[in-house]
């Protein structure tokens, strides 16, 4: 059963999540229609990648690490909050200094290590297009600790509706000053976390409680260095995962790692709609339960996921060639990016439970799980990439990211039975996986059997889906319809 307080954060997050999320994603569409998968948008996803591995890690560091803290000072005083959050906001500025210019003194010296395939013209290419990140470097970190206190403080309508302008001034930008310079792309993200935070320095100041100064050198803030430490080894390793699988396909022709990153975004951007991993880790800081907690989290992705990923399985092809097919996009680009797609598909799940996986550790301050899970995960990935390459090429790339994932989750689950003494329901988990997916089975074969248009097949697939699911009297679908009902 939904807690009345988790089932209203999580409806928030996920109407939020499909907006902004949804919008957002409509970039990739414009990306692939104006630069395919070329040299130019190699280059910019390797300058993303720099990002990746210093500002974006500790931007997601200090929603998790925050969160915990910022809850536990709330239950203290609000004064104790304020003062926290203040200390927090000065910190995230300093560091955001430090870090940006870490980025331009070794640039070079990461794109050398992170792309071995690249040569001086890409490294060069790189570099022009990460100097137009310089804006979006500034505010990012003080971005993210204002987002870190409104979850904590479980207004999480606020920060999924500053995601949502996030993603509308950044698609906006690129819609008026449309051009195929590829400069524009990260432009349009700086301008977009330019513009947003100042709607979010709005609302803090608004809520009146939270902090933007204070002492960087209290208890409270050294206990959180020790986290941030291990947190940042942690996430940096996470992002390793992307980076192995990028450094492997610079290896590749002209456009490998566009492919790559046109086929995860699509994965990763279905599974930013489904995404419920911060409320999550506000509501294992605050249950006793947290097995029953995780079971119905579980339960809930797999009733989101599963019929998308049976979609993705059978129609990618012809998937893949309606949302990006057009410009520069040809054909061979909708086959290469097809064909990662029926290999990552799974992960729209998988990926979803290891986020549970890591908000239950991150809740219970067990960050050596994480880091030492995770860096078990990225020797696997990497001995698969090196193994696979040469004989499968990029789809060997998909495939060991794949296969270290599912393995990771596997000893995930050892560890919170034998080590937390967390007990999960697996007997009804599998049951529920067992019926979603005969849902989404019968759904598919009586579309095949219909020999319908693709459009149209499409939706039937899903309404067919849903409309068992209902006769089956599924919890989920019973508790949204009696939600809007009260509404």
């Amino acid at each position: 059963m939904f807690a009345s307080s988790i089932e209203k954060s999580l409806i928030s997050t996920l109407l939020y999540q499909i907006f902004s999320k949804g919008i957002g994603y409509g970039k990739y569409l414009l990306f692939a229609f104006l630069f395919g998968t070329s040299m130019q948008m190699d280059a910019y996803n390797m300058a993303l990648t720099i990002l990746d591995v210093s500002m974006f890690v500790l931007g997601h560091v200090f929603s998790v690490v925050g969160i915990p803290m910022l809850v536990k000072s709330r239950k203290k005083s609000f004064t104790a909050f304020k003062k926290l959050s203040g200390s927090i906001f000065v910190f995230s500025l300093v560091l955001a200094a430090i870090i940006i210019v870490f980025q331009y003194i070794f640039f070079y010296d990461l794109v050398s290590i992170l792309a071995p395939g690249f040569d001086d013209k890409k490294s060069a290419l790189s570099y022009e297009i990460f100097k137009y990140f310089l804006p979006m470097n500034i505010v990012y970190l003080p971005y993210f600790a204002l987002i870190s206190f409104f979850r904590s403080l479980n207004f999480f309508s606020i920060s999924n509706f500053l995601d949502f302008l996030m993603a509308i001034f950044s698609i906006a930008y690129l819609v008026i000053f449309l051009s195929s310079d590829i400069a524009i792309i990260p432009l349009s993200l700086s301008v977009a976390y330019v513009v947003t935070i100042f709607f979010a320095l709005y609302f803090a100041i608004k809520i009146k409680i939270i902090g933007f100064t204070g002492s960087i050198f209290t208890p409270y803030m050294k206990n959180m260095y020790k986290n941030i430490a291990k947190l940042s080894l942690w996430f940096l390793v996470l992002q390793l995962y992307r980076v192995v699988d990028k450094g492997f396909a610079s290896l590749l022709d002209n456009g490998a790692i566009s492919a790559l990153v046109y086929a995860s975004m699509l994965i990763s951007g279905m599974g930013f709609v489904f995404d419920f991993a911060y409320v999550y880790i506000t509501k294992f800081s605050e249950k006793e339960d947290k097995a029953a907690v995780f079971t119905l989290a579980i339960k809930l992705y797999i009733f989101l996921t599963l019929p998308v990923v049976v979609y993705l399985l059978f129609y990618s092809k012809e998937f893949i060639s309606i949302i990006y097919g057009g410009g520069k996009f040809d054909k061979n680009s909708i086959e290469i990016t097809s064909s990662i797609i029926v290999i990552l598909s799974p992960l729209l799940f998988l990926s979803l439970v290891n986020g549970l996986f890591q908000s239950l550790y991150q809740s219970l301050e067990k960050y050596a799980y994480v880091i030492c899970l995770s860096l078990i995960g990225v020797l696997i990935n990497f001995v698969l990439n090196y193994l696979w390459i040469s004989k499968y090429g990029i789809v060997g790339i998909a495939l060991a990211t794949l296969v270290s994932t599912g393995v990771i989750i596997a000893l995930n689950l050892l560890i919170i039975h034998y080590k937390e003494n967390l007990h999960l329901s697996y007997k009804n988990i599998l049951f529920e996986f067992m019926k979603y997916l005969l849902a989404a089975g019968a759904s598919f074969v009586t579309i095949r059997m219909l020999s319908l248009p693709f459009f149209v097949s499409s939706i039937l697939f899903f309404v067919f889906n849903y409309v068992i699911l209902v006769l089956l009297r599924n919890e989920f679908i019973i508790r949204i319809y009696s939600m809007i009902r009260k509404r």
